[in-house]
């Protein structure tokens, strides 16, 4: 902690301790106030009926120990009411001190944070010309995929036969992207999402991922570090793919409709909806949102 707060934190225990002797001397005062009481009232008895005799100035004597007692208990608590009252009061003086101390400090922190937050954009900056690299190959996915298109248009395929995909990604994967929409931001996902900076700055935690990262400078998945069941390979996958896109998982000739709207999923719905007996294949999102490609198949 600072030199402010300890000072502060003395002062309150010092108080304390102040607070906790006072109470501890009125009780025990009590305690003798009761004992001179009882002690001066069987005097008075013992006198009266004959068992023990005293002196007037005895019995004044014993009295007046009990009246000074309790005289004594009353100054002692009203020697405790002022420092109580008092320990707010001479505390709240030193909450200024403990402000300066703690803007001091505090002033030390923010400027070696804002050191790690420009650190940060640095890595931000390098993450953005990384990605920038794969322009150029965007360009020539592009070159190549008007090239196939026009072949296809020689050949007679009208716009909503021909080739949609570019074969490459269409943008850096900012979002894990399924079948009937977007998932959040995953470890897959080449930017971190809100949550997870979030998490490693007020908590200190990062995903498995990264501590693995930490730990060995090798980039994996969190399904890598958990891994599931056993997956087909590769060439399996690619094989019963090829034929699926062909055939269709029944061995039905695999038919693609492309659906453009403003709002896809609302226009994918209604044509589910019109198509019940359609078995779809897969759905591919097209560029920049604008609908999808549907691979399926109908009953013969």
């Amino acid at each position: 902690m600072f030199r402010e707060f300890e000072e502060f934190l003395q002062a309150e225990s010092k108080i304390g301790a102040r607070i906790d002797q006072l109470s501890s001397e009125i009780e025990q005062k009590k305690a003798d106030q009761t004992k001179a009481e009882a002690a001066y009232k069987k005097m008075m008895v013992d006198d009266s009926a004959g068992i023990k005799t005293y002196s007037t100035s005895e019995l004044n004597k014993a009295k007046m120990r009990a009246d000074e007692l309790a005289s004594e208990i009353e100054v002692a608590q009203e020697r405790l009411q002022m420092v109580s009252t008092g320990k707010s009061e001479k505390l709240y003086a030193l909450l200024d001190n403990v402000k300066h101390g703690w803007e001091r400090e505090t002033q030390q922190l923010n400027l070696e944070i804002q050191e790690i937050f420009k650190a940060a954009r640095e890595y931000r900056a390098k993450l953005t010309l990384e990605i920038q690299k794969g322009h150029e190959r965007y360009l020539k996915a592009q070159e190549l995929k008007q090239a196939l298109n026009r072949a296809e248009q020689i050949i007679g395929m009208n716009y909503s036969q021909q080739s949609s995909h570019l074969g490459i990604p269409d943008q850096p994967l900012l979002k894990e992207y399924h079948s009937l929409g977007y998932s959040p931001i995953t470890d897959k996902c080449v930017i971190p999402s809100e949550d997870e900076l979030v998490a490693a700055y007020r908590r200190g935690k990062v995903p498995p991922w990264i501590s693995h990262y930490a730990a060995t400078g090798e980039v994996v998945t969190n399904d890598d570090l958990n891994p599931k069941e056993e997956k087909p390979t590769e060439q399996t996958e690619k094989s019963a793919g090829l034929l699926e896109k062909l055939f269709g998982r029944s061995g039905q000739k695999v038919q693609t409709y492309r659906l453009l709207s403003t709002n896809p999923k609302e226009a994918l719905e209604n044509w589910k909806r019109k198509h019940p007996t359609a078995t779809i294949v897969s759905i591919d999102q097209l560029n920049y949102g604008s609908g999808y490609e549907i691979q399926y198949t109908l009953p013969e």
